[in-house]
């Protein structure tokens, strides 16, 4: 069994008192926000890494979410950089950069740079985020599965190609060579994340990605991943992957947040307690 804490990485103190009903007011103004607190919820969290990686987890995920206390990740890439350099052995799995929301061909280049500075330990996780995101950023909705589909195949190609040329709907490039690239050949492992979308299970089943599905929906992400796989040639078939739960052997355990009211048992906490 090989183990992940997946960290929301949520500001570190409890802001229950904000709530309406059962949500916080959206937007969180600035005047809730304490720098202080920031800061001791970083290296708190930083310090939780290294001991993960000195108890011998398999690796921590990362994830992208932006303007709320929920998760403080608006650059999960910025995260890992740092847990590289606290870390020997820990995965880094990135769980994962909203494709739309991106320029792909910069983060292709991050996303190497990445894997050079954990000599190979990255894990890309690609995903299309919720539409609050979409609003912040002024992208079109309806323009999400386009835009993912696009900026994925703009990454691989940057990754993968000796000079690439593209020329999309919402990006073009002409005769790229990037520099650096990344350890793990041909690419760092892809594993995207769904919940429940079938063009999401599709794509994945497609491109031969792990993909993760939550407890709820994991039986019917599982039967559609396996009949899509089936309707592969049998050379394009994968020959170790497990469905919705990702690479055979792997656990996936999510932390909780802890401004969000659904409990206190942060990563820091966790980690200092007797039921890892």
């Amino acid at each position: 069994m090989k183990v992940f804490i997946f960290d929301l990485l949520a500001y570190g103190d409890q802001l229950e008192h904000l709530k309406v009903g059962n949500e916080l007011p959206y937007p969180l103004a600035r005047k809730h926000f304490d720098a202080n607190v920031a800061v001791r919820t970083y290296a708190e969290h930083l310090q939780s890494w290294e001991e993960m990686d000195r108890l011998g987890f398999e690796g921590v995920g990362f994830n992208e979410h932006h303007c709320s206390p929920y998760g403080l990740m608006n650059s999960p890439n910025l995260m890992a950089a740092a847990a590289a350099q606290r870390t020997t052995r820990l995965k880094l799995l990135i769980y994962g950069n909203l494709l739309p929301l991106h320029q792909p061909l910069r983060l292709a280049e991050e996303l190497a740079m990445l894997d050079c500075l954990s000599d190979g330990r990255l894990i890309s996780g690609f995903a299309r985020g919720i539409p609050r995101e979409y609003q912040v950023h002024h992208v079109p909705l309806a323009e999400s599965r386009a835009r993912f589909e696009e900026a994925f195949e703009i990454v691989m190609r940057a990754w993968s190609e000796e000079i690439f040329s593209y020329s999309g709907k919402f990006w073009s490039y002409q005769d790229v060579a990037i520099w650096p690239r990344p350890v793990q050949q041909p690419h760092p492992p892809i594993w995207i994340p769904i919940t429940g979308s079938r063009e999401s299970i599709e794509f994945a089943a497609r491109h031969n990605i792990p993909d993760y599905a939550r407890a709820g929906e994991r039986r019917r992400a599982s039967r559609r991943h396996h009949s899509l796989l089936c309707r592969l040639p049998t050379e394009a078939r994968p020959s170790d992957l497990a469905g919705p739960l990702g690479p055979s052997g792997f656990c996936l355990h999510r932390g909780q947040q802890g401004s969000s009211g659904q409990g206190s048992r942060t990563l820091p906490s966790l980690l200092q307690s007797d039921s890892v």
